[in-house]
């Protein structure tokens, strides 16, 4: 029930505004970039469930008891390598949190406003991020995001009476372009 359907309108990836085919492929590409969330540190200290920092051999560090499905390891990333004011990884329930935030940033760009801070998860090449889609609540996903590329097929056509999928009207298009090319 929060996974995706065909014919889901999506209009958000993150905060990269969906409109077409290829700004879905430019939000993913963004997404890849960008894969930091800015959390507002008091919620951090309530919701961290921390247990015992592991560092493995892969020079990964991994901060969540296996019980708990459903968080994630994030890494703080201090902005002015200061006194951190914060522990350097916590674990946290990775929906409530994306629930929570609307700004993203990265280890590049710490741009978080009013006060956040950016925190990046710690998932080795996969991706945390939300969709949102349209009439439905967020749908999270965790991957990689070039599997979305590989496997969702997207349309920028939206139905609007009787037809429940953009396929007549892309097969139509597809149609349209091969009698021009025998023309």
């Amino acid at each position: 029930h929060r996974g995706l359907e065909i014919g889901d309108i999506i209009t958000k990836i993150n905060d990269c505004e969906v409109r077409s085919a290829t700004s879905w492929t430019n939000c993913l590409h963004y997404v890849k970039r960008k894969n930091g969330i800015c959390f507002d540190p008091d919620i951090v200290r309530d919701l961290d469930e921390t247990s015992t920092l592991k560092h493995l051999t892969n020079g990964y560090v991994e901060c969540c008891d296996e019980s708990k499905r459903g968080n994630v390891c994030f890494e703080f990333i201090d902005n002015d390598n200061g006194i951190l004011e914060l522990p350097s990884h916590v674990c946290l329930p990775a929906r409530k949190m994306l629930n929570k935030s609307d700004y993203y940033c990265s280890k590049k760009e710490l741009k978080c406003p009013n006060n956040l801070q950016c925190f990046v998860p710690l998932l080795n090449r996969t991706r945390l991020f939300k969709l949102e889609v349209m009439n439905k609540p967020v749908v999270i996903y965790m991957g990689l995001a070039d599997d979305f590329l590989i496997t969702l097929r997207v349309s920028s056509y939206i139905p609007k009476y009787f037809l429940r999928t953009p396929l007549v009207a892309e097969t139509a298009k597809k149609c349209w372009n091969i009698l021009l090319l025998f023309r």
